[in-house]
């Protein structure tokens, strides 16, 4: 299989490759990285093949696809520098908004790069960049499976750890009629650290090694060290939002979505005129689309970064920048999580609750199951199947009707556990 994949991918990289010399001359920055080109300045000058093995810290390179792989990343790193304080990390990303976030929180990162392709000479030119200062291992955040590159870890002696490991029920079945050449693919695998037992069982059945795979539990659902009635007063206080209005956050939205928010939103600020809105999309390349359904249901509202001073008295504000819901949750009254009244999957259902917010989502959540029966259990949240169902929500939440607990039990950090195994096995 590995031998079919490497031919296939060689010689679409050739094909492509003139594809690629025009991106690279466009956008510079992301194709020529990857294609590994122009990364010495990443790798190079920071220790060498001869330095003193037991005066050396700890260096490690970070994967996280996007922004939400960022954002648990971010969580795993802090809990390495915990512990190693010295560390020389480098952090990849494939895409350009998880890159983008990479900048904001990692300003200490000795480099932040895109992932290369995953064919030869992208991998060659890059392992041959790390032969100057080797990294001690790769963690890759979630699932990531690019034969090519795993191979190529093999090969250069190079473990590969996963961190917050999921497998859907859907990958699964596709995975597992691989199961042979898996087995011989994960050989650099040291751990695989999953978020759940349903995540280790599934892993296992695609072929990875018992005893290496383990159910550590979900970074997204640990506790952040923040006083949060402070952290309330703080994002209301910028909103100029009073103890008494009510903030609603829709998160992460999908196409189709937005226009159930809209009409949920004209519902409730019926019922309470003191209502502030957040709608963040998911992708900010939608921003014009959301604009028109806001312009299409008569909704008046105003740009998030907006500077003037008139935006602050929009009853509703289109978020347009990336990285800032996490804050703004600690401020929320009620939060919709998105993905999951189209069939996508859900996105991070359980990160509003984390901030003592009650969430509202529909019943696509193959992706996020393990966080449904967490909120449908404690009473978190509710899962609403349509629009309407939505809107009564929301409303009768506004209005005082319905009550949700807003407070996680605090079972310590799986970020901090993840940290301990991977440090162990260095």
């Amino acid at each position: 299989m590995l031998t079919i994949y490497k031919i296939i991918t060689n010689l679409l990289y050739f094909f492509c490759l003139p594809v690629l010399i025009l991106k690279g001359r466009k956008e510079p920055e992301i194709w020529k990285q990857r294609r590994a080109i122009n990364l010495s300045s990443v790798f190079g000058g920071k220790g060498s093949k001869n330095e003193a093995e037991a005066n050396r810290p700890v260096r490690l390179w970070f994967h996280a696809s996007s922004v939400g792989e960022t954002k648990v990343l971010a969580r795993l790193v802090a809990s390495f520098k915990k512990k190693h304080p010295e560390m020389i990390y480098y952090v990849s990303n494939y895409t350009v908004a998880g890159k983008a976030l990479s900048k904001q929180l990692f300003p200490d990162a000795f480099g932040r790069f895109y992932f290369p392709l995953d064919c030869y000479y992208p991998l060659k030119r890059l392992f041959a960049l790390l032969s100057v200062a080797p990294p001690d291992g790769v963690v890759m955040v979630e699932t990531e499976i690019w034969p090519y590159f795993i191979d190529s870890c093999r090969k250069n002696n190079l473990p590969i750890f996963l961190a917050n490991g999921r497998l859907s029920e859907k990958s699964t079945g596709r995975y597992r009629i691989l199961k042979s050449s898996f087995g011989k693919l994960f050989a650099p695998y040291k751990k695989f650290l999953m978020q759940s037992d349903v995540d280790r069982k599934r892993m296992i059945s695609i072929g990875a090694e018992t005893k290496r795979v383990h159910a550590i539990g979900n970074i997204k659902h640990d506790p952040e060290n923040v006083d949060r009635a402070e952290k309330r007063l703080q994002i209301r206080d910028s909103l100029q939002l009073k103890e008494d209005g009510f903030l609603f956050i829709a998160a992460s939205t999908r196409p189709g979505e937005e226009e159930m928010i809209c009409d949920a939103v004209a519902v409730a600020t019926k019922s309470c005129p003191t209502m502030k809105t957040i709608i963040a999309p998911r992708h900010l390349e939608r921003l014009g689309d959301v604009q028109e359904i806001l312009k299409q249901k008569n909704l008046p509202y105003a740009m998030y970064s907006d500077p003037s001073a008139s935006r602050l008295d929009s009853n509703i504000l289109l978020m347009d920048r990336i990285g800032l819901l996490s804050d703004l949750f600690y401020g929320a009254d009620l939060a919709f999580v998105g993905g999951t009244l189209t069939d996508i999957g859900g996105h991070n259902i359980i990160e509003p609750v984390l901030c003592g917010v009650p969430v509202l989502y529909g019943p696509s959540i193959f992706n996020v199951n393990p966080a449904h029966d967490i909120i449908s259990h404690g009473n978190y949240g509710r899962m609403v199947s349509t629009g309407n169902e939505l809107t009564k929500a929301v409303d009768s939440y506004a209005s005082g009707q319905i009550k949700f607990a807003v407070m996680l039990p605090d079972k310590g950090s799986s970020a901090d556990r993840i940290a301990d195994i991977i440090l162990g096995e260095l």
